[in-house]
């Protein structure tokens, strides 16, 4: 009860003064109506000096729990200064930092997961031969409809939800995600045509170039800049990635038409990847604060649309069957791999392309330690090296993009 007659006489106060101050205020001058000097300096007007001087009269009157309770209805700490945590807006940032920041952990996370199980399951699914029992190209357009529909079912259940997920209907917008779909599309036949005139020890050696190429694409497209240091750190993961595909085995051979691909495969890979980014993260107004739910809907739609072109030219699938030869690895692999995928999306919206590399080279790295451990065998020197590299790599990337 002191409390309330504390607060009524403060009130009170305010009251009166509020009036005094109207009163002082229409025989001042504009710039002490408004307290601001000439010199562009704030000055308190009378009326405000009077409700401060009424405040601070009934707060000296009050005991130090009732001063306390007051304290904490305005927001401020037993000093009288506003309390940091008590404000809205910086409790509602301080909840959404959290909350960005466990998506980015979360995405990643499970991207390495994801990639991992997805290639030991794709491998589990050939047969003796070595080879899948199923079209590979079928694989990969099932995986764009299975993401497209997973993609509209976590939209619908969102908004059911009562969440807001901003959807942009445009056609202009809409046409933009065929570009990044063209590009896999065209990396994704070039990728047969390296392993048919390389090999696929060769493709997977050369396939890391996309680290550099990513980063050069980055600089270009999205006006990135890296600092010498992650151009270093970049350097060292391409090192780390090739030293853990080489081995005793492993020689460089083909014609001059592979290595050219090759180039062009390593621009074109990333240059989807990130074009895919640039209209994830909202490359231009139209769009840009959109539900990437919707986002991943458009972009695996002409994902579908470029898959299917292949399965009707060749025609091959179609007579014995789209899904002939999927084995229960097979299946498994495929709905792996297209969440690892919706896991991606994430990873390009909150993040960016060079981790997505980052997060790659590790997935590498443990499926060949799973590997070694499956098979009793000792670790590689190479492997522990590519570890050591990829470690180092990740630590200069992060040091130079804090600095």
């Amino acid at each position: 009860m002191p409390v309330l007659r504390v607060r009524g006489v403060i009130e009170r106060k305010r009251i009166d003064a509020f009036h005094a101050s109207r009163a002082v205020g229409s025989s001042a001058n504009d710039a002490n109506r408004v307290g601001v000097c000439r010199d562009g300096a704030r000055v308190t007007p009378v009326g405000e000096r009077h409700i401060v001087a009424t405040e601070r009269d009934a707060m000296a009157s009050a005991s130090a729990a009732e001063r306390e309770s007051l304290l904490a209805r305005d927001g401020k700490d037993a000093g009288g200064e506003l309390a940091r945590d008590a404000t809205p807006k910086e409790k509602k940032s301080d909840v959404g930092t959290e909350t960005l920041l466990w998506i980015k952990v979360l995405s990643m996370m499970s991207y390495l997961v994801l990639q991992v199980s997805g290639t030991i399951f794709a491998s589990l699914s050939r047969n003796s031969d070595d080879d899948y029992p199923y079209d590979p190209v079928v694989l990969a357009c099932a995986m764009e409809v299975v993401k497209l529909v997973a993609s509209f079912i976590f939209l619908t259940t969102s908004r059911a939800c009562g969440r807001v997920e901003p959807v942009t209907l445009s056609a202009k917008r809409f046409a933009s995600f065929a570009l990044p779909g063209l590009c896999y599309f065209i990396s994704n036949n070039c990728m047969l045509l390296i392993i048919e005139e390389l090999g696929p020890s060769t493709y997977q050696i050369t396939n890391n170039l996309k680290i550099l190429s990513t980063g050069l694409l980055m600089w270009t497209l999205l006006g990135r800049r890296l600092t010498s240091l992650q151009w270093r750190a970049l350097l060292l993961l391409l090192l780390g990635s090739v030293t853990a595909e080489i081995t005793d085995s492993n020689q460089l051979r083909g014609s001059v038409f592979g290595y050219v691909l090759v180039v062009i495969n390593t621009f074109i890979a990333a240059a989807g990847s990130v074009l895919s980014e640039k209209l994830l993260k909202g490359g231009n107004k139209d769009g840009a604060t959109d539900s990437i739910h919707w986002q991943n809907m458009q972009l695996y739609f002409w994902g579908m649309i470029c898959g299917v072109i292949p399965i009707v030219w060749k025609g091959e699938a179609l007579k014995n069957g789209l899904f002939a030869g999927f084995n229960f690895y097979g299946w498994v692999s495929l709905f792996v791999m297209s969440f690892g995928g919706l896991s991606v999306s994430f990873i390009l919206k909150y993040l960016d392309n060079i981790y997505k590399c980052f997060v790659s080279a590790m997935s590498m790295l443990v499926v060949a330690i799973i590997h070694v451990s499956i098979e009793h065998e000792t670790m590689p020197l190479r492997i522990i090296i590519s570890i050591a590299l990829v470690s180092l790599a990740m630590e200069l990337y992060t040091t130079g993009a804090a600095t």
